[in-house]
């Protein structure tokens, strides 16, 4: 069947369909970008969970074996082990003053997103490690340091 009158067509689409359209697109956009957000926040705490957790004590290990104490351990020489300098968001970190079985770390989390959130949960996370060479954490939510301490049997 034909209009009636071909001249009152419609052609295109009308005002509410086009901004139905870019509403959905704007949530779409919205989603994608918080579900980003969050997992890039996920792989920055398992990257620094197994960093703090795995790596530096395996390095700190193996200066003991070969030093007989961690006295006098630096970054260098955790680094040199393969330990990266810098954490997920391009933060590095200090070893304080070493003894002969314990050692401390210090991280300033500046550069997070939310700094106060994600040094609170990885102290947490890293507390609740058993078996591990961490002996304490802390998280200062003043000047954004988490404080690992480990001790190396």
């Amino acid at each position: 069947m034909k209009h009636p009158n071909p001249s009152l067509r419609q052609r295109g689409f009308t005002l509410p369909e086009i901004l139905a359209v870019i509403a959905l697109i704007g949530i779409l956009v919205s989603t994608i970008v918080t579900s980003f957000g969050t997992a890039e926040t996920e792989l920055a705490m398992a990257s620094s969970k197994d960093t703090l957790l795995n790596d530096i004590p395996a390095a700190l290990i193996s200066y003991r074996a070969i030093n007989g104490s961690l006295t006098g351990v630096t970054k260098t020489d955790v680094t040199n082990a393969g330990v990266s300098a810098n954490g997920p968001f391009g933060d590095t970190w200090t070893l304080g003053t070493p003894a002969a079985r314990t050692v401390s770390l210090s991280w300033v989390l500046t550069s997070a997103e939310d700094a106060d959130a994600f040094g609170s949960d990885l102290a947490t996370a890293l507390g609740l490690a058993s078996g591990s060479a961490v002996s304490s954490t802390s998280y200062d939510n003043d000047d954004d340091t988490l404080t690992v301490n480990y001790r190396i049997p």
